[in-house]
């Protein structure tokens, strides 16, 4: 994605429980998603999907212009467009940007 773009799912559908994180994984069996549908028939739920930048060097993290991409890429995403569009209830970002990539987390909070 560039840095001013993300992809917002609407819609989606739980189908299992699962544990763990990365190499530590697991499926725990299967989920009976019970979110309201919409008019439509999606649930009423969306996923906003962003990249994040890879960290080689921690310090670089931290300059000017890897701070003003990465608020700039959470604004995009965060941000409808849409001024009739209902607020966004929830926001779990799990730690964006850190663990593979490299993010600091007090820096990412």
């Amino acid at each position: 994605l560039e840095a001013t773009e993300s992809m917002l799912m609407v819609g989606p559908e739980r189908y299992s429980n699962y544990d763990g994180y990365a190499s530590t994984f697991s499926f725990k069996g299967n989920h009976v998603d019970t979110i309201p549908r919409d008019r439509l028939g999606r649930r009423e739920t969306q996923v906003v999907a962003l990249d994040a930048i890879r960290f080689w060097d921690a310090e670089e993290q931290f300059t000017r212009r890897a701070i003003d991409r990465e608020i700039t890429k959470a604004f995009c995403a965060f941000s409808s467009g849409d001024r009739d569009a209902p607020p966004c209830l929830q926001v779990a970002s799990g730690r964006w940007g850190c663990g593979a990539f490299g993010g600091d987390p007090a820096l990412k909070a």
